[in-house]
């Protein structure tokens, strides 16, 4: 949602802009749009869920906490999920760098508030 306003999509880790696709545009906190957004991806989080289901298949559950917390923990648990030495985990560094800021927060808090039921 802020990506889409600002055009800010990727940042390199050295913080320097990796992918702006439009020109710069200040957020706007817009409680409809993010209703809007949350509820189709709880739509794709059922479709998914279904289709794994029908499939007999226990997919391996990644939460964002645990992704932004701890990159190379979560590509170490994958990697021996699949069969592949966990270690080669510890090579690898981000490329990318967070966008997630204190707008990011402020609107997670404020949509909390609008939409309790999330």
């Amino acid at each position: 949602m802020k990506a889409e306003q600002t055009g800010l999509w990727h940042r390199n880790a050295d913080g320097t802009e990796l992918e702006h696709l439009t020109p710069p545009a200040d957020p706007v906190y817009d409680p409809i749009a993010i209703a809007r957004y949350m509820a189709e991806l709880e739509e794709g989080d059922t479709a998914w869920r279904d289709c794994f289901a029908a499939q007999q298949i226990t997919p391996h559950i990644i939460h964002n906490e645990q992704l932004e917390n701890d990159p190379i923990g979560v590509l170490t648990d994958v990697l021996y999920l699949l069969g592949i030495d966990p270690a080669r985990g510890a090579e690898i560094a981000p490329a990318t760098d967070k966008l997630a800021d204190s707008t990011n927060r402020e609107w997670a808090r404020r949509s909390w508030a609008d939409h309790p039921t999330h």
